[in-house]
């Protein structure tokens, strides 16, 4: 007669344990191995106007676009209209990922971007996942900018915008 005291004893317990989780890390491998994931990456892009603004000290022109640092990224600065609020609202973007363009049209901002359409069918529980990511982003862990995309932002601005040899007066 087989005393059940002795049957669930520390060990057994432990190698009840060590039993159950390899089956579940092995039936999680087969359920990844048999899913079907199928991945297509869509180019987009937003585009909206940029305005200048006339403050107290009577800057005259139609257009300013100003740069600032922030730690050591440089960025470009800029005030958009918020259609929707009929507001304005101060933007930023980054001079490292951005291409600029002098044209004789409306001063403008186009953001690039890639959607990830991810379509994952499991095999344990038939459901067909469909999952939307921006391919990149401004975080720690982003992927670089897509070569098909070439740069994140492209600035529009109107022609005499960009200047060489500027010359820097200090207070």
């Amino acid at each position: 007669m087989v005393d059940k005291k002795k049957l669930l004893t520390e060990e057994n317990f432990i190698l009840f344990i060590v039993i159950l989780a390899i089956l579940v890390v092995m039936l999680f491998i087969v359920n990844q191995g048999t899913s079907k994931k199928n991945s297509s990456i869509i180019q987009k892009n937003i585009s909206y106007n940029i305005y200048s603004l006339k403050g107290k000290d009577k800057f005259n022109g139609a257009f300013f676009l100003g740069t600032g640092r922030i730690n050591t990224e440089e960025y470009y600065v800029f005030f958009s209209k918020d259609e929707n609020k009929g507001g304005f609202f101060k933007d930023k973007i980054p001079v490292a990922s951005t291409l600029l363009v002098e044209k004789d049209t409306v001063p403008h901002v186009v953001r690039n971007y890639a959607i990830e359409t991810t379509i994952k069918e499991t095999f344990l529980n038939g459901k067909k996942v469909i999952i939307d990511t921006i391919v990149y982003s401004n975080s720690l862990f982003a992927r670089p900018v897509p070569k098909s995309i070439g740069y994140e932002y492209i600035l529009v601005v109107p022609p005499g915008t960009i200047t060489e040899n500027q010359i820097y007066e200090p207070l």
